[in-house]
């Protein structure tokens, strides 16, 4: 596959949403560091290792584009690298047929499992990590047994370089660490701020030579969990972790995480500490006093929240058709989010969820009622 050029640019999010009438400009993106991004993003986490499901998320990520969705997110991990290389077969289409530029659009994935790669010639993921990891010496038997996860920088950097093949792009707009805290299963604290450390230098160096926009977390419990968990994630010491490689101009600049109708914690959860602080915050409030972008995965809760909304929730959200969408425009909606990511594999799906294009996000005083307190949330 030919490499594409470029990143995400200021000019470029900008030219691509000027294509679209304005009230969908005004209220449907949203500003993440200097670019303009869609507040819904489609995510290709779900699906089959199939042909089907390929040409499904071909088809949903044309539509979306054609909505005014400029955000894709992907990982080396999904579907056994075919999610990659599909988003990238897609956007190589798009770039030819000059329906869109490479700086219009936001590209996002992730590296830190070990993946096992669909096209190669080996039968079994363990054949395949013995062959590309440890007879390389990249990793450790001790690193790929515990918990076929690591932040060595040189495997992190060997996944960016193996991610932005299977894109097809010289470089990644935005690339997380995929769940770090899952070494926190296996090792202290203070091994694990050592190994964040050693990672994020290597994502430093990627940042000041093109290969990504910015870096960030990609986690599922981390911010999630109370901070006596063996698993949390403290925000406020990543964020001095990134200022000890990269200064105050670091390139940590995006969380990603769940955040829907039945995970509410990243709203609701007050257990980050703040400088200069005297009580405990919301991850979200943390991180837009950092300044950095949340992205709200997961927000059908992997289809979980595409029916049964009940009632009581559904009537703050009265102009809107189908639990689905009473689902997306919550997350889309809440504090600090920048976009709410969604799975979609089918044309009615695209349609039904970029279908909110029609109306903007909730304002923030709408949410009072749904989180004033714990005991009188109507939200789980």
């Amino acid at each position: 596959m030919t490499t594409i050029d470029g990143l995400a640019t200021k000019e470029g999010t900008t030219r691509f949403i000027e294509r679209f009438p304005a009230p969908l400009e005004t209220s449907s993106y949203r500003r993440f560091r200097k670019l303009r991004v869609s507040s819904v993003g489609i995510g290709t986490y779900l699906g089959e290792v199939s042909q089907q499901d390929d040409d499904g998320y071909r088809e949903s990520i044309r539509g979306a584009i054609n909505y005014g969705c400029n955000l894709i997110d992907t990982a080396i991990v999904y579907r056994h690298m075919r999610s990659e290389r599909v988003v990238g077969e897609v956007l190589k289409e798009l770039i030819d047929s000059r329906k869109i530029q490479r700086d219009e659009v936001l590209i996002c994935s992730k590296g830190g499992y070990l993946p096992f790669d669909g096209d190669s010639a080996y039968s079994s993921p363990g054949d395949y990590w013995r062959r590309s990891f440890l007879d390389s010496k990249l990793l450790t038997e001790e690193e790929v047994e515990r918990v076929g996860h690591s932040l060595s920088p040189d495997f992190i950097l060997n996944q960016l370089e193996k991610s932005r093949e299977n894109l097809g792009l010289s470089g990644i707009d935005v690339y997380y660490l995929h769940n770090p805290e899952v070494q926190l299963s296996i090792v202290s604290r203070q091994e694990f701020n050592a190994k964040l450390k050693d990672a994020f230098a290597v994502l430093e160096e990627a940042a000041r030579a093109g290969k990504i926009g910015c870096y960030g977390l990609a986690t599922w419990n981390g911010f999630r969990l109370d901070d006596t968990a063996k698993n949390y994630l403290s925000l406020s010491e990543i964020v001095d972790i990134a200022r000890s490689v990269g200064g105050e101009q670091h390139n940590f600049g995006a969380l990603q995480l769940p955040l829907n109708l039945s995970k509410t914690e990243a709203v609701k959860l007050n257990k980050q500490t703040m400088p200069g602080k005297p009580t405990k915050i919301s991850v979200s409030s943390a991180a837009a006093e950092y300044r950095l972008g949340i992205f709200a995965s997961a927000a059908l809760d992997q289809g979980n929240l595409t029916r049964y909304i009940p009632p009581v929730i559904k009537q703050h959200f009265k102009k809107l058709e189908s639990d689905t969408q009473v689902a997306v425009q919550f997350s889309r909606s809440c504090p600090a989010v920048v976009a709410a990511l969604v799975g979609l594999k089918t044309k009615q799906h695209v349609d039904e969820v970029f279908g909110l294009f029609k109306c903007p996000p909730e304002a923030p005083e709408n949410f009072v009622r749904l989180f004033e307190s714990p005991e009188k949330s109507i939200v789980r």
